[in-house]
């Protein structure tokens, strides 16, 4: 049997060296919810720091499967609840930011889709972001991760499609 080899050990508290470039995995929701008029409607946050458009997303919660943990997160970032599907729609890759110095880690976020049922007045972040409805092109227009678009889109054109009326033939 062989010897599994030892990581090189960090030196100091939180360094960090080019080798480091574990991704950090996080979980979020696709909020999105039909109008009286069926048309369909995303909901984006706004960022803490830069006050970008993006979706609800966090770290995974010990305890919680993924699709439970993206929920927590939609309903701290924009105090919204719904189901959450099991399947994750997609993935896509971005840098954190974690601190002032402009430390950035890779992290991969897992998206879910949830059906919104009900968005509360007050919710725990509600203070720190923004919370919006928007049609998908203007989502689109807001969002500025590209990847989180590419994951979207192909969303939107089914969730339309499966609302669009039948044509007859």
């Amino acid at each position: 049997m062989k010897a599994k080899k030892k990581a090189a050990p960090r030196r100091g508290k939180n360094a960090l060296n080019k080798t480091d470039r574990a991704i950090r995995l996080q979980y979020g929701v696709l909020p999105y919810r039909f109008t009286e008029t069926n048309s369909l409607e995303v909901l984006l946050v706004t960022t803490r720091q830069t006050r970008r458009w993006i979706i609800p997303k966090g770290w995974p919660i010990k305890g919680l499967r993924p699709p439970k943990s993206a929920a927590r997160e939609a309903y701290e970032e924009a105090g919204i609840r719904g189901t959450v599907g099991a399947k994750a729609i997609g993935v896509f890759s971005y840098k954190k930011s974690l601190d002032a110095n402009g430390v950035a880690v890779p992290c991969e976020v897992r998206v879910f889709p949830m059906i919104v049922k009900r968005q509360l007045d007050t919710w725990p972040e509600a203070n720190e972001r923004e919370a919006r409805w928007f049609e998908p092109a203007k989502a689109f227009s807001a969002l500025k991760d590209k990847g989180l678009c590419e994951l979207i889109e192909p969303f939107v054109r089914r969730m339309i499609a499966k609302k669009s009326p039948k044509r007859s033939k």
